[in-house]
């Protein structure tokens, strides 16, 4: 009651985006509302401030938050020199010499198989392709692969469908995108939204082309980078997501992109990915959303998997856990004092 619009604009932020509203011609209550309209702003989560302004306008507002981008044919690659090789012949080496090592080191012969889900880290390839690698090598890939995994930047909209035609890996190499399905995520589930901006540095999808350009070069790789998210909210999503795969003649392999809990000690960030592991294993997503927040465990996909894990319920899958593997970052950089986990999962 005790603002007042001549001096004072509203400022509404949830601590990811903000939106800021001066304007002499409106009531606070029309500010508010106005500034908190959003659709990125999700209740419960969200602050509402006023703050002294002075301006030679009668009017304007600021905001955080650019349109989403929902269409871009094409996604260059964002972490090619990083997370893995640039050119092509030392990506393509690296990539079978990882494959060539698990052969080797194999006890039986691996035969992919069909699976209702995977669960693959994103680190660079030298720390967490091992696993990631063991986990694709197994699994019969169908001609069309949903990748859901974090969003690690503030970019774009908070759950994001990428519209992509073609994913490149180099000037010479790429993978085909789904646009027509991603239409179809962003058009039934609610909160998905088509958008590059998103996408365009993120890299847990990208870290997992090179093994799949390997593996199935033909298959169609549709993405969603997800960022908070309410219990409520990952439900009604869930439900959407598996009445639209269940309409589909041939529904996509559902891949869970994340690493486990970053940068505690060896012996700590084991302790942690434990628990977190056991949830997983226990096919229970409320119950890995409430022990990651009261045990602090930092596992980035975790907001993907339990979502993956609802959509499985609600499609009435019978899974089975088989974990293949879990290692920590100290495997290769030797430091014990913080690490981060990897884990490989089959559902």
């Amino acid at each position: 009651r005790e603002v007042d619009p001549q001096r004072r604009a509203i400022l509404v932020t949830d601590n990811q985006h903000w939106s800021l509203t001066f304007d002499t011609t409106k009531s606070v209550d029309e500010l508010i509302t106005s500034t908190a309209a959003d659709k990125r702003f999700k209740p419960g989560s969200t602050m509402v401030y006023s703050v002294k302004c002075d301006s030679t306008k009668t009017r304007f507002s600021l905001s955080s938050s650019s349109p989403a981008i929902p269409h871009a044919p094409e996604r260059p690659p964002a972490v090619a020199g990083s997370f893995y090789p640039k050119r092509d012949c030392e990506r393509e080496n690296l990539v079978e010499e990882i494959l060539r090592d698990l052969t080797n080191k194999q006890h039986s012969p691996v035969h992919p198989k069909q699976v209702n889900a995977a669960m693959v880290p994103h680190a660079g390839l030298r720390y967490s392709g091992r696993i990631a690698a063991d986990v694709w090598r197994r699994i019969d890939l169908p001609d069309d692969i949903l990748i859901i995994g974090p969003k690690h930047t503030t970019d774009g909209v908070n759950w994001a469908v990428a519209p992509h035609e073609t994913w490149t890996l180099s000037d010479s190499a790429n993978m085909p995108g789904n646009p027509t399905f991603a239409k179809m995520l962003a058009d039934h589930v609610p909160g998905m939204e088509l958008d590059a901006a998103a996408h365009r540095r993120e890299h847990g999808i990208e870290v997992q082309l090179p093994f799949l350009h390997r593996l199935a070069p033909s298959s169609r790789i549709t993405a969603i980078a997800m960022g908070r998210a309410a219990h409520a909210d990952l439900q009604e999503a869930a439900q959407a997501l598996a009445t639209l795969l269940k309409s589909l003649p041939t529904p996509p392999l559902i891949v869970i992109s994340s690493d486990m809990n970053h940068f505690a000690a060896e012996q700590e960030n084991q302790r942690r990915d434990k628990l977190a592991l056991e949830k997983l294993a226990a096919l229970d997503p409320h119950g890995l959303l409430n022990t990651c927040a009261k045990e602090k465990i930092s596992m980035c996909g975790q907001i993907p998997a339990a979502f993956a894990l609802l959509t499985l319920q609600h499609m009435g899958c019978t899974c089975k856990y088989q974990e293949i593997a879990y290692c920590t970052s100290a495997e290769v950089s030797g430091d014990i004092s913080s690490v981060v986990g990897y884990a490989g999962i089959l559902f």
